[in-house]
């Protein structure tokens, strides 16, 4: 049983380890239906499960507006020097490399098609953060957005 949920709580769930993007579909080499890359598919599949687990038969309604933020913490790499490193760990330095901020919003709205709601349609309003830290993952919130449209 699915369970609509009703207030404006926001749901927050983390997915562990490097965050990743959304991968492009592959063609078909017998030029069939272009298909899904495996590591996409896992990771999306990961993403389900995480959310499951964190709000067990919760989703929001149909016609819900959502708003969804995302911090992705990039990891550093083990020959980056020990100066750079503490640049990167304050923010000085920002990750601008892949995976991009806007395929890793879309690996995970469209994880939760059908599970946290019905089509990632329903975000009106997404921002991605990426940051640098030494415990790679991805936090996800999601919640009913509020926002209003302001003199225009």
């Amino acid at each position: 049983m699915i369970i609509k949920y009703p207030d404006p709580t926001v749901l927050k769930f983390t997915v562990p380890g490097k965050p990743q993007g959304k991968g492009r579909p592959r063609n078909n080499p017998s030029g069939g239906k272009p298909y899904t890359p495996d590591k996409t598919r896992d990771y999306e599949d990961r993403v389900k499960w995480l959310y499951r687990q964190a709000h067990p038969n919760i989703s929001f309604g149909d016609d819900e507006a959502l708003n969804m933020h995302i911090v992705a913490y990039c990891s550093i790499t083990a020959r980056t020097g020990k100066s750079e490193r503490a640049n990167m760990l304050s923010g000085d330095i920002k990750p601008t490399g892949r995976p991009d901020g806007d395929n890793i919003l879309k690996i995970v709205a469209d994880s939760l098609n059908g599970m946290a709601y019905k089509d990632d349609a329903q975000i009106t309003t997404a921002s991605v953060v990426k940051i640098y830290s030494d415990n790679p993952r991805v936090e996800v919130s999601l919640g009913v957005d509020y926002t209003r449209k302001s003199g225009v």
